[in-house]
């Protein structure tokens, strides 16, 4: 895949088609707006500029061009989207590496979508694979929907559905779906199972579990790892709970097949469960394009607390407001919802903790907490914990639950000096074990002090009204922007932002980049993935901007003495500010007349003042 076949597929895509199939468009001039489809509105904000192949909202300030509204709209990963547009184009994509190529893909994803099928009729055929289904108080209408079916007994019943079909068998093997024998031929992997579909992102069966029927074999059986299926980045009942997670801003995560299909019976639609493996960095991923909450909801046996244990953290550090749901002790969301327990399920959740106080508190319940060396104990284990929670404000939360078993709090010389000497011990404890970005941020102002990157409430000031005319110059390139670009340089800016989105300009300007794609660039058509969740603010603000400025578009034709006034204004104001700054350092003796910047100091001086 190459950056001619991303430019490609822009240039053939109708954006005004595209998004007006999902958002009622009218025409604004050159432009069109509607009602946001990203966030509630009454009064359209959702701009869409056709020549420039570029969507913002001026209210929650999202924004890109074709790729990212298909990949927000609906939660795809940047290569998903890339090949529903170029499906849609009519591009074809060329795939490098060693992975299999795009008819390999098809017909793997085609013997998948038969098996689906096959094992769909097959289910209503059989009696006994029904009753076990109705055990479970699965209606047809829940088992239609989860696709659910059933391999009967034997070994090429699959196998022979696919010789009849003119099925390829050997995108069937690849696809997991059977195995070859010694003498050439195939027998079926999944035998007397009830099945499963695992599906992607796009709704395509790319995989299954079978549940076993018998005696025989393991009581699950997954798909083995293919091209088309990795268990580590896919999640079962993802496709039908995407839509459902968005819009609830949180993920519940349950450990079963059928543990997401009786949370989708109780309502709990943005259920989902990792594929007979751990939670991983893939599944992480994979969430967070769509909530940044995830509520894990597993067995309190000790295997499921031992993997509540360990997702909680993992999604703590994809940046995640973790929380575990304490369901009764014997008990699953299965077995909740299929008692007639709906209402313990939906008070579990509800009432679901926070991950670091469910990793904390069982902890400390390793420990005999009467004894002092128990507590010296479980304070060094809680201290290493609590430094790898990755929000400052939720260690300090932690810090102080555990001042009360600290030997400084236990002494008897007063309890407010005791607890005082416990909780700067224990602090002092956790920072030393911080990794060096935690201790940075602790440096760092609170991110409230940011401001917000969507609409902003307050009027412009003249400058940044100014600083925004000269940018939009700089962005839509030509002879303006070679007569801006002489005349200011990017520290010559004074928002930081606008300082940003100037720098990058420049760079781009300099290696014959067109600055008018920097909006683009979280598509990241590069890489293949959306920027990382944890991108500096400013870069993202500055992006925003870019976009804000392109699709908006200067209003009335910009001239040279317009942008001269500008570029005098915004000047004026950063000498002004520089000086300020110089003299508190002369006022504080940080500056003195050997210094060079004294001098700097001077000529900003008579400058202001004639």
């Amino acid at each position: 895949m190459t950056r001619e076949a991303t430019d490609e597929i822009r240039a053939r895509i109708d954006l005004v088609d595209l998004i007006g199939a999902h958002v009622r468009l009218t025409k604004a001039g050159r432009s069109f707006k509607g009602l946001c489809p990203f966030h509630e509105e009454k009064t359209p904000s959702f701009h869409v500029n056709p020549e420039r192949g570029m969507w913002h909202c001026f209210g929650c300030g999202e924004h890109g061009d074709c790729f990212t509204f298909l990949m927000r709209l609906e939660t795809l990963s940047f290569p998903e989207a890339l090949q529903r547009l170029a499906d849609k184009a009519g591009v074809t994509l060329e795939r490098r590496g060693r992975g299999p190529s795009r008819d390999q893909r098809d017909e793997m994803l085609s013997a998948l979508a038969s098996a689906a099928r096959f094992y769909g009729e097959c289910l209503q055929k059989s009696e006994r694979a029904g009753q076990y289904v109705r055990k479970r108080a699965i209606d047809a209408e829940t088992a239609s929907k989860f696709g659910l079916g059933f391999a009967p007994e034997g070994w090429d019943n699959l196998a022979g559905f696919f010789a009849r079909e003119k099925v390829d068998l050997g995108a069937a093997e690849k696809a997991g779906l059977v195995s070859r024998r010694r003498d050439g031929g195939y027998y079926d992997r999944f035998r007397n199972r009830l099945m499963f579909p695992v599906t992607d992102a796009s709704d395509r069966v790319v995989g299954f579990g079978g549940r076993d029927l018998g005696t025989d074999g393991p009581k699950y059986l997954n798909s083995p790892e293919t091209p088309v299926f990795r268990k580590g980045s896919t999640l079962y009942g993802f496709g039908l709970a995407r839509k459902a997670i968005a819009a609830a801003g949180h993920v519940v995560l349950v450990e079963g097949y059928l543990d997401v299909i009786s949370c989708h019976r109780a309502g709990i639609d943005n259920a989902v469960a990792a594929m007979g493996t751990a939670s991983g960095e893939g599944h992480v991923a994979l969430l967070k394009r769509v909530c940044d909450r995830a509520v894990l909801c597993f067995d309190m046996d000790s295997a499921g607390q031992k993997a509540a244990l360990a997702a909680s953290e993992l999604f703590g550090a994809g940046g995640f407001d973790a929380r575990v749901a304490v369901l009764p002790e014997g008990d699953d969301p299965d077995s909740l919802v299929a008692s007639g327990r709906m209402a313990d399920l939906i008070r579990a959740l509800e009432g679901a903790v926070p991950a670091a106080d469910y990793r904390l508190d069982a902890l400390m319940a390793s420990f005999d907490l009467r004894e002092e060396t128990e507590r010296s104990r479980m304070l060094e284990k809680a201290v290493e914990m609590v430094a790898r929670v990755p929000n400052v404000f939720e260690r300090d939360r932690l810090i102080r639950k555990l001042v009360p078993y600290h030997a400084d709090f236990r002494k008897g010389y007063g309890a407010d000096r005791g607890e005082d000497s416990a909780e700067t011990r224990i602090r002092q404890a956790v920072e030393r074990m911080l990794p060096a970005g935690a201790k940075a941020a602790r440096r760092m102002p609170s991110s409230a002090a940011q401001k917000p990157a969507g609409r902003s409430r307050t009027p412009l000031g003249a400058t940044e009204k100014a600083e925004r005319i000269i940018l939009m110059a700089l962005l839509q390139g030509g002879e303006l922007a070679d007569h801006a670009a002489a005349r200011i340089a990017p520290d010559g800016f004074v928002g930081e932002v606008c300082r940003q989105l100037a720098a990058e300009i420049f760079r781009r300007r300099e290696v014959g980049e067109d600055p008018a794609s920097i909006p683009l660039a979280e598509g990241a058509p590069q890489t293949g993935e959306p920027a990382p969740g944890g991108e500096d603010m400013q870069q993202e603000q500055a992006r925003r901007l870019a976009s804000s400025l392109l699709v908006r578009g200067a209003g009335a034709p910009l001239t040279k003495p317009v942008l001269d006034d500008c570029v005098e204004r915004v000047l004026a104001e950063s000498r002004r500010r520089e000086l300020s700054e110089l003299q508190d350092l002369v006022k504080r003796g940080e500056i003195t007349r050997d210094d060079p910047r004294f001098q700097e100091y001077l000529a900003l001086m008579r400058r202001a003042h004639g």
